[in-house]
Parts: structure tokens; C-alpha cells; sequence
């Protein structure tokens, strides 16, 4: 195992890391002349190898190992067709919304109450689409028919974080540009007020507020108040813990980041708010490990890298 991990530290390629290697290795195809033959062969052979962990066994599904890449491929577009169907949706809801509240507001005769339940009413949609993106991945990532747990997972996660980031931040963004004549600063700031609010305190509430799990505790009561006799396989699927769901949390975090970089130039309240939002969830989450959640399936580190990867690129383009 350390002999393994030595070699795979070796070949890691970091994004950043291999965008500056192309640069100076630009040498072997515009200088070619001048580089001996066998650097030249060396150097095309190491660039042609591939080294990646292999997954664990039990985090491979067997029955995908037939399908191929094309195939997968066609599957993950046709989920990426229906999901940006989906941000339109949510698009000229918030569209509708934002055109009530300013004729509120114009006309004078709209309250503190009314500009907040309007706002709150935007946060709502923007937090349904988000759990039918999280439905509907469910059902399309099974149909990529992917190779191992890990695979599936993080092509979950990486849509989910995409979709969700904008439904959550650029959505609301273009749609308050749309009347960025009419809509004035104060409304704005309200709608990115009960934005934040919401993703960074009422969604992690949601995580353990779980109707399956409360639906789980009510079947259980009944049947032992009645003393039924169930199925070893029924009582094994009612008395399972939930899963912890690891793809959406990363989800979760990644969108937070994103938004409290993208509205930092209008909203710098937003970071403080995601701040203590994430000391929250913490302490929520450490509770649903010990009541709720079942043990993790055994993944390896590849969800963690291409996130940790990606992320800084992320913030750079996001902050721009």
C-alpha cells in the first residue's frame, strides 16, 4: 500500500500544474530540431501514460461494465438537455416575480412584509428546483450506467453543483439585470438577503428534517404498537439508517462558495452569513452522524481531488 501510494503521489496531475507544463513542453513540438531523438521518445512516451488509482472492489458495479463510453456519453447529455429545460423554468418564474416587485414598489404601496415574502417566495422556487435537479440526477446518473460508486457519485455531484449554482446565483443575477433600470437597490439586496438565508441555514435544516426517516420512525411505532410481523428483508429496508448522502453535501459547500464569491461585490454580507452557516451545518451534520446516517460505502479520494482541483480555478473565474 505505501509502494502504491508513493507511485501515484509521483504521476498526481494538478490542472494548474499541467497547464505550466504545456508551456514549457511547447519546446518539443515548435524546437523539435533541436532536441536529441531519445529526449524527444522519452518524453512523448511519458506523456501518452495514464496512471489513475484503480477502484476498490466493492465499489464496482459489474453490470456497467459493458456499456461503453459513447454510450455514456449520449446518457449524460441527455441530462444536461433536460436540466437546462429546468433553469429556464426557473428563470421566468423569477422573471414573474421580480416584475411584481417592482410595480409593489412603484406604486408605494408595498410593505417591509410584502417585499420579504415576495423574496422569500423566490428563494422557495429557487430551493424546489434544486431538489427536482436532485431527483432528477438521481435517475439520469443511473442511466450513464457508470463503472463504480465513486464515478456515479461524483458525476452526480459535479451536475448538481453546476445546475443548482445556476438556479441559486446566476439565475436571480440575469433576471434582476433583465429590469436593472426598474429594479431598485433595495430590492435587490432584500432578494440576496433571504437567498443566502435560506441556502445557508433553512437547507441544512432540511437534511435532517428528512420526511423518509420521520416516515421510517412512524411505520416502526405501528408495527410495534400492533406487534405485526413483517419480512427479514422489509424490517432490514425500515430499520436501515439513512445514507449521508456525500455527493450533495459536496455539492452543497461548493455552491455556498461560489455564490458568496460571485454576489460579493453587492452583497459582501453574504460571506459571514455562509460563514457561520457552515458552523451550523457542522454541528448539525455531527448530530445526523450519530442518529441518522448510516456507515459511508467505501470510496476512494477521486470525488476530493477533482473538487480540491477545480476549485481554485473556480474562484478565480467566479470573482472576475
Amino acid at each position: 500500500m505505501k509502494e502504491k501510494d508513493i507511485f501515484l503521489n509521483t504521476h498526481k496531475k494538478n490542472k494548474i500544474i499541467t497547464l505550466i507544463n504545456s508551456v514549457t513542453n511547447l519546446k518539443y513540438y515548435l524546437c523539435s530540431c533541436c532536441i536529441r531523438h531519445s529526449k524527444k521518445k522519452e518524453y512523448f512516451l511519458k506523456y501518452n501514460i495514464s496512471v489513475e488509482e484503480a477502484p476498490e472492489p466493492e465499489d464496482i458495479i459489474y453490470e456497467n461494465l459493458e456499456f461503453s463510453w459513447d454510450k455514456r456519453l449520449l446518457r449524460v447529455l441527455l441530462a444536461y438537455f433536460i436540466s437546462f429545460i429546468l433553469i429556464a423554468l426557473c428563470f421566468f418564474f423569477i422573471l414573474f416575480l421580480n416584475n411584481y416587485q417592482i410595480k409593489k414598489s412603484q406604486s408605494g404601496n408595498e410593505s417591509i412584509i410584502q417585499r420579504y415574502t415576495v423574496s422569500s417566495l423566490i428563494s422557495i422556487i429557487i430551493a424546489v428546483i434544486n431538489s427536482i435537479f436532485q431527483k432528477i440526477f438521481v435517475f439520469l446518473t443511473n442511466t450513464e450506467k457508470q463503472i463504480c460508486m465513486t464515478n456515479y457519485l461524483l458525476s452526480y455531484s459535479i451536475k448538481l453543483t453546476i445546475f443548482t449554482f445556476l438556479s441559486s446565483a446566476i439565475i436571480p443575477f440575469l433576471s434582476s439585470n433583465y429590469y436593472n433600470k426598474q429594479l431598485n437597490h433595495d430590492i435587490l439586496i432584500t432578494n440576496c438577503f433571504t437567498m443566502f438565508i435560506s441556502n445557508s441555514f433553512i437547507i441544512p435544516v432540511t437534511w435532517s428534517i428528512n420526511f423518509e426517516f420521520i416516515i421510517k420512525k412512524i411505520r416502526k411505532y405501528i408495527i410495534k404498537k400492533k406487534r405485526k410481523c413483517l419480512p427479514q428483508k422489509e424490517l432490514n429496508n425500515l430499520y436501515e439508517l439513512l445514507d449521508m448522502d456525500i455527493a450533495s453535501k459536496y455539492s452543497y459547500i461548493t455552491r455556498t462558495l461560489l455564490m458568496s464569491f460571485f454576489y460579493l461585490p453587492i452583497f459582501p454580507l453574504g460571506i459571514p452569513i455562509c460563514f457561520f452557516g457552515f458552523i451550523f451545518s457542522f454541528f448539525l451534520e455531527k448530530y445526523n452522524f450519530i442518529k441518522m446516517y448510516k456507515k459511508p460505502i467505501n470510496l476512494n479520494s477521486r470525488i476530493y481531488e477533482v473538487y480540491s482541483n477545480y476549485f481554485i480555478i473556480n474562484l478565480f473565474k467566479v470573482s472576475l
